[in-house]
């Protein structure tokens, strides 16, 4: 059995969403982070930053994300964490609607094969702004890391 190694977690994490406005026109989002870490399969829980996504004003995605190299010798990668959706008086609001822990595997990505997609669902949960919404969209790769180049 081979020893795990380095893997490469490539891609991107995309949030689209509307802030639903009553008296003029909604205000939708389609914004992409880009995502590219090493992880070595010693670290238990490499934090994977994603800058939030603001828009309208007043909404806010934040994604929390996580991921380990999956031991003993997959090289599959495990990703965790939780989406959170914000949404109140501005973009900076701690008015939280609505937030959901997610978990998946990225297997190890082959030449010619696509990558590994998940979806989170988000929407206020109030009264008042219940067609709000958002959804966090990953797309990862998970490959052998590129090679360093020879010192000198």
């Amino acid at each position: 059995m081979a020893a795990p190694e380095q893997r490469q977690l490539a891609g991107e994490v995309r949030v689209t969403g509307m802030d639903h406005e009553d008296w003029t026109e909604n205000e939708f989002v389609d914004a992409s982070r880009s995502v590219r870490q090493v992880l070595h399969p010693l670290n238990p829980d490499a934090g994977v930053p994603i800058a939030p996504v603001k828009w309208g004003g007043e909404c806010r995605v934040e994604v929390d994300c996580h991921a380990a190299v999956v031991p003993p010798a997959e090289n599959s990668i495990n990703i965790w964490g939780e989406a959170r959706f914000y949404e109140g008086a501005s973009e900076d609001t701690g008015e939280k609607e609505d937030s959901k822990p997610y978990e998946f595997h990225v297997p190890k990505t082959y030449a010619g094969h696509l990558p590994t997609t998940y979806h989170v669902h988000l929407r206020n949960s109030t009264v008042v702004g219940e067609e709000d919404y958002a959804d966090v969209w990953f797309s990862l790769s998970n490959d052998r890391p590129p090679e360093l180049p020879p010192p000198g």
